[in-house]
């Protein structure tokens, strides 16, 4: 807390308990290694390239927000991916999961159908603008969930190659 080194603290604590004053040392500069942090493009919306299936949803790099420095330890298996992008999180449909104004971070090399699990997708095959769900799959139909019950399931109808963009593998929320 405050920068301090804990011996310092301990100094400062005394000199208050006496009424002494206090100089503090110039507080050092943390060290930085850029080894431990992996640079993630962060985008502000998707768009649609040809695929080996037809069209697919990508990010967009056209309009793009300064990349993110993610902790590598935090990423865990992640941290060695090349395929991670980051997205806000613009609505309160995966409240209290992914709360809006946080980030979301997207391995878009995972597309598998997978239960139960977070999405990144495209709104429609054609839109720039995207939604996070969770997917469920039941008797052979792909419904989009939101943790938020005052958003519905919904029936995907569109198939899962022309929205999926990837699976959310990390976020957090902004501190006030």
């Amino acid at each position: 807390a405050m920068c301090w080194e804990y011996e310092e603290l301990l100094k400062y604590g005394k000199c208050l308990i006496e009424g002494k004053e206090y100089k503090r040392p110039e507080p050092k500069a943390p060290s930085y290694d850029p080894g431990l942090y992996l640079s993630v493009p962060f985008y502000k919306k998707i768009r649609v390239v040809a695929g080996p299936e037809g069209k697919a949803p990508a990010p967009d790099d056209s309009e793009s927000n300064p990349p993110l420095l993610l902790y590598k330890p935090s990423l865990g298996k992640y941290a060695k991916s090349k395929h991670l992008a980051a997205f806000s999180i613009n609505d309160d449909s995966m409240e209290p999961t992914l709360p809006k104004q946080g980030t979301a971070i997207v391995d878009t090399a995972d597309k598998n159908i997978n239960d139960g699990k977070l999405f990144l997708l495209a709104q429609n095959p054609s839109s720039e603008k995207y939604l996070i769900k969770r997917l469920r799959l039941d008797s052979d139909e792909l419904y989009l969930i939101s943790d938020n019950d005052a958003y519905p399931p919904k029936l995907l109808k569109p198939s899962w190659e022309k929205v999926v963009v990837g699976r959310v593998v990390w976020s957090w929320q902004p501190q006030d």
